[in-house]
């Protein structure tokens, strides 16, 4: 609440990663919203050359991310092809079934 009440911004943007879960920011923040904060639908940006090396750590904290997140942006997925591509939306996807993979350029 400082933050609002002391620079005012137009937009606050929270990472957590490796911090803290999203479900625990997001019922953090829920309850400061109020008429002048209005929280915004999550996203998460994975990087789906380390999905495809298998590099990407899976733990609770990305998982969460995942679970929560209203959209799925893919990055550096340029040079890899159309079965790698699969191979990391069926990753997501099988964490978040509901929420749209952009796996393409966005």
């Amino acid at each position: 609440m400082n933050i609002a009440n002391t620079i005012n911004p137009d937009h606050l943007i929270v990472e957590p990663t490796p911090v803290g879960s999203l479900t625990n920011i997001k019922n953090n923040l829920n309850k400061i919203a109020y008429e002048s904060v209005e929280i915004l639908k999550p996203i998460c940006i994975v990087d789906g050359i380390s999905v495809l090396n298998r590099t990407c750590q899976f733990n609770d904290i990305f998982i969460d991310q995942i679970k929560q997140s209203f959209s799925i942006f893919v990055s550096k997925m340029k040079k890899t092809n159309s079965e790698e591509k699969d191979f990391v939306y069926k990753k997501l996807h099988a964490l978040n079934s509901i929420s749209p993979i952009y796996r393409d350029d966005y």
